[in-house]
């Protein structure tokens, strides 16, 4: 890339973001607990220090191997777009609403340079923010391409019951 971060609105065909969206933010779709943001973040804040995730591919220490979720066909049509040589993680986020928007700390995914990109799954007032201030608004069916090994942040939002999206770690 370029600069510093591209942000593309309508990245998939729409019958192809629905068909996603609409899996991702079913009652059905397993999310499971995760209660620290990042090790950033203030510990004071452990009330709204929570999200939901879903690992889609992700490595693990153990097998020293990736390992790819049961779900995993759910997001092809999204990464088939990417270009992606390699994976490192592919997993999607679901941030509870907050009564006042909170911008968790910044962070970096990854300490060696490589790609990401976030595919916001639905409309509402979260963001993700880079430290110049910057803000790329959650709307539905952007994509954010940068250099996640720089640091970025996410937030809650206040006008929806969650912040949907997908986040690809990749080269």
């Amino acid at each position: 890339m370029d600069t510093e971060y591209q942000v593309i609105d309508n990245f998939m065909p729409e019958d192809s973001f629905n068909l996603l969206s609409s899996i991702i933010m079913s009652q059905t779709f397993p999310w499971f607990f995760i209660p620290k943001i990042n090790n950033r973040d203030d510990i004071s804040k452990d009330l709204i220090n929570r999200y939901f995730e879903h690992n889609f591919v992700t490595y693990d220490a153990i097998i020293k191997s990736y390992v790819q979720s049961v779900h995993f066909d759910v997001v092809t049509p999204f990464l088939d777009l990417l270009g992606i040589t390699e994976m490192y993680r592919v997993k999607s986020n679901l941030f509870t609403s907050t009564d006042t928007l909170f911008q968790y700390a910044f962070h970096c995914d990854q300490t060696f340079k490589h790609k990401g990109a976030i595919l916001y799954l639905n409309d509402c007032d979260g963001y993700t923010v880079f430290p110049d201030g910057t803000k790329i608004e959650s709307i539905a069916n952007r994509c954010l391409l940068f250099d996640s090994s720089k640091p970025h942040a996410s937030t809650t939002c206040t006008n929806a019951k969650a912040r949907f999206n997908i986040n690809v770690n990749y080269s």
